[in-house]
């Protein structure tokens, strides 16, 4: 009976499936009935019409089109431009963007497909020029194997208008082993002989006829002189002779023929670039220098047998932090080094440098580095230093969770006692003064101390005829010391909150003023930590983890 019962349980459960199923499947051919039936009316009852209908442009000019949805049934209109998708089959003649706006790439047809939904249209383009003709300065040349000549390439437009294209033109020369032609203009004589080259440009031609001879036109045999407008090139040079620039900063060679009748002539495209040391700086082919590593190289500037050289620096702006992240009303002080090209350091050149925020709404910087967060939202910072640029990433969060003027960063500080350097959450900083131990208390340099706490040059105010230090760091919290007294003053502002007595007295070593690192950094909320091992203070602050 038991088994009978759970039979019969199992029987209606499946029972029930089928009849859902049924009914889920008959509901499914429903919806896609409905479908079918939409999508035929949407055809049947809806027409797509564009104005125009068709486009004839010029080279570089645009076009908007308007796509409007009519109905037959009930007449209708509703513009649909910007719910179509747009698609150009030929886009080296013609563009279009996701509104409709096609735009005149070169001459020639191409279609411009439309679709709105299911329904489909089309628009067929015609590019022309709106030039009149091309003309080439010189149109024949005469010159001896081994040399070239710079062509220049005008155009003429129906108003009259002239523009010099040369940098956009194809070259084509009908015999290359008579003379090649580069792609920007520069015929160069290969061997005895008379070719044409052929310059193609909106669908326009010239041809400039080349007469290859064994003497050069001055009489000596086998010159090597180019020609640029029936004048020798006497010489070569560049914008810049030089360069100082930053790990991935970039700078654009101009380069000039110093012609023999006293004009010039661009030649930057027409020439070629090599790096010493690519590993330093790379050269594109069209003259655009990048810093990749620290160091010196030569970029050397060839044309036609003549060359120039320009010497370039690549020195390393190093940020501390390398981003910031901060909340809104909060403020991160950067702490900003150069690594030389020499391998040398120079630290805290922050209240030396310039900076432009892309967003101000976002963050501010001040003059001393300091970051500042305004509202919710990402942006950009140049920092300027010299001829050296590079860019700092920021993020702001919508709201403060913080009193402090300084923005709740864990850091990690660590002196080595008697290392050349310190760091910051692992970050390597060059010093010139070495610390000490001194009545078993390590002392630092005031400066590096300073300012790996947050505290910049301009903030350590030295008094030298009383020796006295004064530190003016954030929170409004100021402290002084004497050299060789063991009192430490902390003010708030200018009002004095406490003295602190020290176990050992600020000393001067090599015209250097040392300070007693717990001391002066506990008065800042950090935590002070002596490795004994490696004798080193590490220097830490409480961040709550969230």
């Amino acid at each position: 009976m038991k088994y009978l019962s759970g039979l019969l349980i199992i029987l209606t459960i499946f029972v029930v499936n089928i009849n859902t199923a049924i009914a889920s499947a008959s509901s499914q051919e429903s919806i896609a009935e409905n479908i079918i039936q939409q999508s035929v009316a949407e055809q049947v009852y809806n027409v797509l019409s564009v104005v125009p209908s068709s486009s004839s442009l010029t080279v570089n000019s645009t076009q908007q089109l308007q796509v409007t949805l009519t109905n037959s049934q009930s007449g209708s209109e509703t513009d649909v431009t910007n719910s179509c998708s747009y698609i150009s089959a030929n886009q080296s003649i013609a563009t279009v963007s996701s509104s409709g706006l096609i735009t005149a790439v070169s001459v020639g047809n191409t279609n411009i497909s439309i679709t709105y939904k299911s329904l489909t249209t089309s628009v067929p383009v015609t590019v022309t020029t709106n030039l009149k003709s091309i003309l080439a300065d010189p149109s024949n040349i005469s010159i001896a194997v081994g040399s070239s000549q710079q062509l220049q390439i005008i155009s003429i437009d129906n108003q009259g208008n002239t523009n010099d294209v040369t940098s956009n033109c194809t070259f084509t020369s009908n015999s290359t082993s008579i003379a090649q032609v580069t792609s920007q203009g520069l015929a160069e004589a290969e061997s005895i002989g008379s070719t044409t080259i052929t310059v193609s440009y909106q669908g326009l031609t010239t041809n400039v006829n080349v007469n290859v001879t064994g003497v050069a036109n001055n009489g000596n045999s086998s010159s090597s002189t180019p020609i640029i407008n029936n004048s020798t090139v006497s010489s070569i040079s560049t914008n810049e002779s030089s360069y100082t620039i930053d790990e991935n900063q970039t700078e654009q060679l101009t380069v000039t023929a110093n012609l023999s009748s006293g004009s010039t002539y661009n030649i930057t495209q027409s020439s070629s670039y090599s790096s010493s040391n690519s590993n330093i700086a790379s050269v594109s082919s069209s003259g655009l220098i990048t810093g990749i590593g620290v160091g010196t190289t030569t970029i050397t500037v060839s044309y036609s047998g003549l060359t120039a050289t320009v010497s370039v620096q690549v020195d390393n702006l190093i940020i501390n932090p390398s981003t910031v992240t901060i909340n809104a009303g909060d403020s991160q002080q950067l702490i900003i080094n150069i690594e030389n090209y020499d391998g040398t350091i120079t630290n805290n050149i922050q209240q030396n440098c310039t900076y432009s925020i892309v967003n101000t709404n976002v963050a501010n910087i001040n003059s001393q580095g300091l970051v500042e967060g305004i509202s919710g939202g990402s942006t950009t910072a140049t920092i300027t230093y010299n001829s050296l640029t590079t860019t700092l990433n920021i993020t702001v969060t919508g709201s403060s969770t913080s009193t402090n003027t300084t923005s709740e960063k864990s850091l990690k500080i660590e002196f080595p006692v008697y290392a050349d350097y310190y760091t910051i959450n692992g970050s390597i900083y060059k010093v010139d003064t070495v610390g000490t131990i001194y009545n078993n208390r390590a002392l630092i340099a005031v400066r590096y101390l300073a300012n790996s706490l947050g505290i910049t040059d301009n903030n350590i105010i030295w008094d030298s005829g009383n020796k006295i230090v004064v530190l003016k760091g954030p929170n409004n919290i100021n402290i002084g010391l004497q050299v060789g007294l063991p009192d430490l003053y902390v003010f708030n502002g200018s009002t004095l909150n406490k003295t602190v007595e020290m176990d050992v007295c600020p000393i001067i070593k090599e015209s250097h003023v040392l300070l007693p690192a717990r001391y002066v950094a506990e008065q800042y909320n950090f935590n002070v930590s002596w490795d004994n091992v490696q004798k080193a203070v590490s220097i830490t602050n409480d961040v709550e983890k969230s």
